[in-house]
């Protein structure tokens, strides 16, 4: 008897052209005999059972893996599957038997982390082949060396000439109808993954020394599994979180905190924690954690995480970051919401200046000792004092210091200063109230530029400032200074220095014309902007408010980021 040979078709797995006495998808017999006479009726009935039982059988084996046994079977996908079968509905012990049928070749299955750890730096293409369809995907790094899914192509199963029901496309590939795959065609040289190990259709279609043969249940080759697979993968770029150091003087700098270095991995190094200091603003901060080579200035590198947060203001806060892949950072605490537009145009919104969100002030009272007008020197000085004490929101906050000039005595390098460095307003006072007038050596000159010099030379905080002269001559010349003080590079560095300046005159006697335009100059040139107060008119109140010295300096710019420590208002 004979029911196949070379040039027909399995009746049982539907293989074309079976070659042997024996199928060899299935093992039915194709070739047997010869017997003498016809098969009698018992040997024909036994003979369709045996075919029924082999037809049932392929067929639910077909439908137990196309529903996803042995790894994750879908028992409703198998019941309907089961209709597709040949023969009469299946009994328990049937649909068993299929499943355990169904773990052939399932010993030596591979992982998909086995077959992409070793392709994550390079340019590779993976073919997927899974129950879905057929994904072609790109691996690849950026220029951080990070590395990622770069695109992914996939086909249905019905595009490439399988049925449109899922259900019967699933069938056929696991052999249970005949089927012609029309694969599309993917790069030399790339790595293909068969997730379907047993499923006839594609061990006919595909070469096995190329496929990886690997587990139905195994991950998609998507980002987030590059990125589970790249812990161990160093990182080419160090990384770091982005603030604003504030030095003394109020100058800012943004500068890259160091979180992970160059060569570290996230299985290694998986945290770093990092104190940063809120503004003193309720507008939130911007956590930025930047990439890039050693020495590259902040607006150079790749911001690879920016997020932002709202911290307790002007107070200092510890922040978790972690380290999940190559240049890949998260913010672990505090919450944090993503931003990833935030980045744009955030350094240019750093000041080049920061004052505090208050009112304190450092306040340099500068005062002439020569002559009668000292007195109104005197008492003015002593009045701007008190003004503060009775009219500053929180006068403690407020530093003082004095200092008293008295002529140059011959053309030797002298002291001729009287000073009282920073301190409270009380203090302040006592040390004006215990000036006294000196004579006048050189009525065209006084040494204004050595005030200046010391006002320059104190340890300003980083708050309000502001420099307030009270004199009558102007300052000697650079060539006939005993001290070699520059008065004009003086003013200058106290402009730089973010000192604002403000002129108490009392016009001396009428001078020649030439005498009074240098004069009238070099008074203009010490204050800001440019025009001095009357000593004769001005009042104690008008010139505290021109000294902005009584807390209503108003609030200054937010920062967009975290500082490096809270401005301590330390001298520089």
């Amino acid at each position: 008897m004979s029911t196949g040979g070379t040039g027909t078709t399995c009746p049982v797995c539907l293989l074309a052209d079976p070659v042997g006495t024996h199928c060899p998808g299935c093992g039915w017999v194709l070739s047997a005999g010869p017997w003498a006479g016809a098969p009698s009726r018992a040997r024909a009935e036994s003979f369709a059972a045996a075919f029924e039982r082999a037809c049932r059988g392929w067929d639910l084996a077909a439908a137990a893996l196309a529903a996803g046994y042995p790894e994750a079977g879908d028992l409703a996908r198998f019941e309907r599957l089961t209709g597709l079968a040949r023969g009469p509905r299946p009994e328990r012990a049937d649909l068993v038997a299929a499943v355990e049928a169904s773990t052939v070749k399932r010993k030596a299955l591979g992982t998909v982390a086995e077959v992409i750890t070793p392709l994550l730096l390079s340019d590779a293409v993976v073919v997927d082949i899974a129950a879905s369809g057929i994904t072609v995907v790109h691996l690849g790094t950026d220029h951080l060396g990070r590395p990622g899914v770069r695109s992914a192509q996939r086909w249905c199963w019905h595009s490439l000439g399988l049925p449109d029901d899922d259900d019967r496309a699933r069938f056929a590939l696991a052999g249970g109808e005949p089927v012609v795959l029309d694969l599309p065609r993917w790069p030399d040289g790339a790595v293909v993954l068969n997730r379907l190990a047993g499923w006839r259709a594609l061990d006919e279609t595909l070469d096995p020394s190329g496929v990886h043969v690997v587990g139905a249940d195994e991950p998609a080759i998507d980002d987030a599994l590059v990125l589970e697979l790249a812990k161990d993968v160093p990182q080419r770029h160090g990384s770091g979180l982005v603030l604003i150091d504030v030095a003394a003087d109020g100058r800012t700098t943004v500068v890259v905190q160091p979180l992970f270095p160059q060569g570290a991995t996230a299985a290694d190094s998986p945290e770093a924690v990092v104190r940063v200091a809120a503004p003193p603003q309720d507008e939130p901060v911007l956590l930025a954690v930047v990439a890039g080579s050693a020495g590259t200035p902040p607006w150079r590198r790749t911001p690879i995480s920016t997020t932002t947060v709202e911290l307790a203001p002007d107070r200092e806060h510890a922040v978790r970051f972690r380290l999940t892949g190559p240049c890949t950072v998260e913010v672990v605490e505090p919450d944090a919401e993503p931003a990833p537009a935030a980045w744009t145009g955030a350094i240019d919104q750093v000041p080049a200046r920061y004052r505090r969100h208050d009112s304190a002030a450092d306040l340099v009272v500068a005062v002439e000792l020569g002559g009668s007008a000292f007195a109104r020197r005197q008492e003015l000085a002593l009045a701007l004092v008190d003004a503060i004490e009775r009219g500053h929101p929180a006068p403690a906050s407020v530093r003082v210091a004095v200092l008293a000039y008295s002529d140059h005595k011959g053309r030797m390098p002298q002291q001729v200063l009287a000073v009282r460095e920073f301190g409270g307003v009380a203090t302040a006072r006592d040390f004006l109230d215990d000036l006294r007038a000196t004579p006048v050596l050189d009525p065209r000159a006084a040494p204004v530029e050595d005030a200046l010099w010391a006002a320059a030379s104190l340890p300003w905080r980083s708050v309000a400032r502001t420099l307030v002269v009270l004199g009558s001559r102007p300052p000697h010349p650079t060539e006939h200074c005993p001290n070699g003080h520059r008065w004009d590079d003086l003013v200058r560095r106290l402009e730089r220095d973010d000192v604002h300046r403000v002129a108490v005159w009392d016009q001396p006697e009428r001078r020649d014309p030439e005498s009074a335009e240098w004069t009238t100059a070099a008074w203009s040139a010490l204050t800001r902007p440019h025009t001095p107060l009357r000593a004769d008119w001005v009042a104690a109140d008008r010139l505290a408010a021109d000294a902005r010295v009584l807390g209503r300096t108003g609030p200054t710019a937010t920062l967009p980021f975290p500082l490096t420590r809270l401005p301590q208002e330390e001298p520089r």
